[in-house]
């Protein structure tokens, strides 16, 4: 296979499509945007080209500042690497059978008993890697021999279930304790961060790192206030004010109100990264609106409050909202809990989540004393005291719940080294915060000998174990991405780039679609990368699409369905009727196909026609082939496939009187014309077959002189109006019975001027007619046989019967009703047997000799001459051999058709 076919036909399509800063981000971003859901938000699908651009340049640009402001800070060595290179060593002179990461510490350590220091008979449990152990590192007392039970010993890595293997081994826990006191691979950390996030005497890299950690900032503020001016989260005079702060600008009015730069507070830690802008005047607290920026937010990152309480309980619903769809316990953290740890310092991040739950027990409450003596002092006095052993206080399960009415104080706060009133410049600020969380996280992560507070570093590591951060990967010292939203906006415009109609598939092919187009992002990576070429399925969905070329002159994949481009307006009941059947409303040209409509126009560079979104102006416009007889092939329709009803159907405004299948079923066999030749018509945009025009005519006429007579004798009052709406037939039955005056030539015709009836001096006169144009109000209130009536009485040509001129119509009506049933082959044949007066030589030639065939296969007959046929035709008015010859098997045709009709319709039968 070659390669291109294994990367699907569009791979070239989806390469163009794709924005190169996407290409080049690194491993990490790429794999956090493949794992987004591709959403649509309403506010993205409806905002203008204009805001969508707007938002793409932004967003780009984001994406751009992200990747360099990576790949300066990719260069940091991380913890892990660090401290393998320090501890793999010396693990080997230890024991060579001893990994960092497979080889694990089962510690049983004493529990202390508060300020006495004493220790109880109860234990405390760490199961950890030894890279882990080493990071964590022992206080000095740890490592002296027998501080943990003889149970502590090396383990094998446990299994999913917790399961271990104790590892035989000389090495004792204390000698591998004295060992990690010994690498103090913290201090070293410490040593090489700090002399790379502030290298001493070069000035030149800490001008570069505040560069570009600056314009990330700076980009990432100004995509997060576009975004929040299209959502209509701010407003124009907010945005032009973050714009400012983009700028650098230290003072920035509002009114007689200065816009301060504050930092937030949550639980009485200080948050890093979120800012808070607050309009107020010089030592005055505002009571009034803020603008609360918090980078990377899943729902609003910069957004507008009518007040600080507003801010409060916005946040403290974000931070209290659980979701139906997580996975884990109650009192686990929810996924926004988890988004917003990463602006507190990881000393705080234990504390920080404890206090979204409360301890609940499952048993009844307990009492003063039992609560007493539950305490590990308590039982260790009574113990001593009593000189015996009495039964424990009454044991229940206990369990993590999520606060009901949290309070989370929140609160605003000056940021680092700033005071309240100070006028500042915004981003070196924020760098430098930057720098000393990253400083101070790595300080936790990995703790030096000398930490000052190694107790509470104990404490810290006992409630991550609790709260299972270990296994949640909390101790990565990372940089933190775009967000959730940003990305979110990321997929939908990669997705509006690449797929026509995306908001318009169903979630199922978005994601199909963004999982091959995310893919390819990697494929491209890895070239780039030099890496091996990253091989993926090809995905059916995308292959199944269709490159198409909007008006725009923008390429895009689309999914051939016609579903969003059905017409939506609201149709009157009655549609007028235009040229080739197609329906005139407002304006608008519209094909009926169904049950449903689409709005058809003329490319204005090619003349095509073409059917219009309903809703998008700058929508994909689907190309239609018309054939001239009334059917139209709309683009991405498969004819091919369609059953023998459908292709029956869509002959078009023909036959959609016929809505039963088996009397179309019956048209399709009586004029002898097979699915297949139906199929390649609609394939090759051929005319309809001759003999099938021609008995979809008759029995269109057979229907609609059927239903007059059954009108017009029918009893029912409706019916009866029905039937005084054909003025045609009625007059085509008083001039069967020969009451029409003689010789007088009448046409009447609608208000459009098409012809609905003339008398038979009018069908042999080339001279002056009387003319009766009906209007619709006329022709819907059945007034149109009084008004023929009129005329003639106004013409002096009055209507030969002996009535009163009262009751004339009444009289006729009644006439009418008691022949109409007697007339319908008259009724038929009148409408069905006029020729068309043309002035066409070799037509008239064709007509005389053969006057019984019908219009569409005369017409067929004559496209089959030749040139010399035709001349001959012209110059000796005489039929040639060939197409005498053709004629007489046309008509033979034309003859077995009608009879095969007149064995279903008894009173349509023929001699033949």
């Amino acid at each position: 296979m070659s390669d291109s076919r294994a990367r699907g036909i569009h791979f070239e399509t989806l390469k163009k499509a794709i924005p190169p800063v996407l290409i080049k981000a690194s491993a990490t971003r790429r794999a956090e945007l493949r794992e987004i859901r591709p959403v649509l938000p309403a506010w993205f699908t409806k905002a203008s080209s204009d805001q969508q651009q707007t938002l793409r340049d932004a967003t780009e640009a984001l994406h751009l500042r992200q990747n360099q402001r990576d790949a300066l800070f990719d260069k940091i060595q991380s913890i892990d690497s660090f401290a393998k290179k320090l501890l793999e060593p010396e693990l080997q002179k230890l024991d060579p059978s001893f990994d960092a990461d497979n080889t694990w510490l089962r510690l049983y350590a004493p529990k202390s008993l508060g300020i006495f220091g004493l220790k109880s008979e109860a234990l405390t449990v760490k199961t950890l890697s030894l890279l882990q152990a080493a990071l964590h590192n022992f206080e000095y007392d740890e490592t002296r021999p027998g501080f943990y039970d003889t149970s502590s010993c090396f383990i094998s890595r446990p299994d999913a279930n917790g399961h271990f293997e104790p590892i035989a081994t000389p090495v004792s826990v204390d000698v591998f304790a004295r060992l990690c006191r010994r690498l103090n691979i913290g201090e070293h950390y410490q040593r090489y961060l700090t002399d790379f996030l502030r290298p001493p005497n070069n000035r030149l890299v800490e001008n570069l790192l505040r560069q570009i950690n600056g314009a990330y900032c700076k980009q990432s503020l100004q995509t997060a206030a576009c975004l929040a001016l299209i959502k209509k989260d701010i407003g124009q005079a907010e945005y032009n004010q973050l714009m400012k702060v983009v700028k650098g600008d230290s003072v920035i009015m509002d009114g007689k109100k200065q816009l301060r730069f504050c930092g937030l507070s949550i639980m009485g830690l200080r948050l890093s990264d979120c800012v808070l802008f607050i309009p107020c005047e010089l030592h005055r607290y505002s009571t009034g609106s803020i603008i609360a920026w918090i980078p990377g937010d899943p729902e609003h990152p910069v957004k507008r409050y009518a007040s600080f309480e507003a801010f409060q309980q916005e946040l403290t619903r974000q931070l209290s909202a659980r979701t139906s769809n997580i996975a884990t316990d109650a009192g686990s953290p929810t996924s926004y809990q988890l988004f917003f740890s990463r602006f507190v310092a990881q000393k705080d991040r234990s504390y920080y989540f404890r206090r979204f739950n409360e301890t609940v027990s499952d048993g009844p409450p307990r009492s003063f004393v039992e609560k007493w003596r539950h305490h590990e002092l308590v039982q260790l006095g009574e113990r001593l005291i009593l000189h015996a052993d009495i039964p424990p206080p009454r044991e229940f399960g206990v369990r993590q719940d999520p606060l009901e009415s949290p309070n989370f104080h929140i609160t605003d706060c000056t940021l680092p080294g700033k005071g309240p009133w100070e006028d500042f410049e915004l981003w070196p600020v924020l760098h430098e915060t930057t720098l000393d969380q990253m400083i101070s996280d790595a300080r936790v992560i990995a703790v030096p000998n000398a930490d000052e507070d190694a107790k509470a570093h104990s404490e810290r590591w006992a409630n991550y174990l609790n709260i299972g951060f270990v296994a949640l990967g909390a101790f990565a010292l990372v940089v933190p991405g775009l967000g959730e939203l940003m990305l979110v906006v990321t997929a939908g415009q990669l997705l509006y780039e690449v797929l026509e109609g995306a908001v318009e598939l169903s979630e199922g092919d978005r994601q199909a679609g963004w999982a091959h187009l995310t893919d390819v992002i990697e494929n491209l990576a890895a070239g780039i990368a030099l890496a091996p070429v990253f091989h993926f399925t090809v995905s059916p969905f995308i292959e199944s699409l269709k490159a198409v070329r909007l008006p725009s002159a923008k390429t895009r994949l689309w999914k051939p369905d016609l579903l969003p481009y059905r017409f939506k307006g609201k149709l009157p009941p009655e549609l007028a009727r235009g040229e080739h059947g197609l329906y005139a409303h407002e304006g608008k040209s519209l094909l009926r196909v169904g049950e449903h409509h689409y709005q058809l126009s003329k490319q204005a560079t090619t003349d095509a026609l073409v059917v219009r979104h309903a809703t998008r102006p700058d929508a994909f416009e689907v190309p239609v082939r018309h054939n001239g007889s009334g059917s139209f092939v709309l683009e991405g329709e498969t004819p091919r496939s369609w059953d023998d009803t459908t292709l029956m159907r869509r002959l078009g405004h023909s036959v959609e009187a016929f809505t039963d299948p088996q009397e179309l079923e019956l048209i399709r066999q009586t004029s002898c014309t097979s699915p297949d030749v139906l199929r390649r018509m609609y394939h090759e945009n051929a005319p309809i077959p001759p003999l099938l025009a021609d008995t979809v005519q008759r029995f269109n006429i057979k229907r609609d002189v059927q239903a007059f007579v059954d009108n017009v004798s029918s009893d029912d009052p409706v019916r009866q109006a029905r039937a005084r709406r054909d003025p045609a037939s009625q007059l085509q039955i008083v001039e069967a019975q020969g009451l029409w005056p003689a010789d007088v030539p009448l046409r009447v015709s609608n208000n459009r001027g098409e012809t609905l009836w003339q008398s038979a001096a009018a069908r042999s006169s080339q001279g002056r007619k009387l003319v009766v144009q009906l209007s619709d109000q006329q022709l819907n209130a059945g007034q149109g046989l009084n008004t023929v009536l009129q005329t003639l009485e106004a013409n002096g040509a009055p209507i030969a019967l002996d009535v009163a001129p009262a009751e004339l119509e009444a009289h006729l009506q009644t006439r009418i009703a008691d022949s109409a049933n007697s007339l319908r082959r008259q009724l038929f044949e009148q409408r069905y047997q006029p020729q068309e007066r043309t002035v066409n030589p070799a037509r008239t030639v064709l007509t005389e000799a053969f006057p019984a065939l019908p219009a569409p296969l005369a017409d067929t007959l004559l496209g089959n001459a030749t040139p010399a046929e035709l001349n001959l035709m012209k110059q000796q008015q005489r039929l040639p051999l060939r197409l005498k010859q053709l004629g007489n098997e046309l008509q033979f045709e034309t003859r077995s058709t009608h009879a095969w009709q007149g064995f279903h319709h008894d009173w349509l039968g023929t001699a033949d």
